[in-house]
């Protein structure tokens, strides 16, 4: 049975949604100020909405985990990348969609990219950007700031956030 590009998504994006939790259990989640964290892909989908190869509209769907100096996992990211236009000089500019889920609350992030083979699940987008923190819970609930992401030589991501909590 061939799946259509909409339940690719649908099976995708549920997966997403029901992952189970590896966060540490006693991890408090990070606090208000500037932390560190490094980012493992955990599981990466390419859906094909339309023309066979990249195309408007297509989506690289990730979830990963966010690990701590010590090595505990403190939460995850589910992101949803979604091609934008044709490739411009060979290059599909994207949008990036972030949540960012800790025991404390969670943030929202986006950045726009771009990527030389947006169907390339082995790679994510720049390797270094910078995104704003466009919203959050919790404890995060009126957080501004900051999220800067750079590629280790591993494939893993460390991001720095930068985040001012308000009343």
């Amino acid at each position: 049975m061939r799946l259509t590009a909409r339940s690719k998504a649908i099976i995708a994006s549920a997966a997403i949604l029901s992952s189970a939790s590896a966060i540490a259990q006693d991890a408090e989640g990070p606090e208000c100020g500037t932390f560190m964290l490094t980012y493992e892909n955990a599981w990466r989908e390419y859906v094909d909405h339309g023309a066979e190869g990249p195309s408007t509209g297509d989506q690289l769907i990730s979830l990963g985990y966010l690990i701590d100096e010590a090595g505990n996992q403190v939460g995850e990211v589910d992101i949803i990348t979604t091609v934008l236009a044709a490739p411009d000089d060979e290059h599909h500019p994207v949008l990036a969609i972030l949540h960012h889920t800790f025991p404390n609350g969670s943030l929202n992030s986006v950045v726009r990219g771009a990527l030389p083979d947006a169907s390339d699940v082995s790679r994510g987008t720049a390797a270094t950007h910078e995104r704003p923190i466009t919203g959050g819970s919790g404890e995060f609930a009126h957080a501004t700031g900051t999220a800067t992401s750079v590629q280790n030589p591993d494939g893993s991501r460390a991001v720095t956030f930068n985040l001012i909590c308000h009343d």
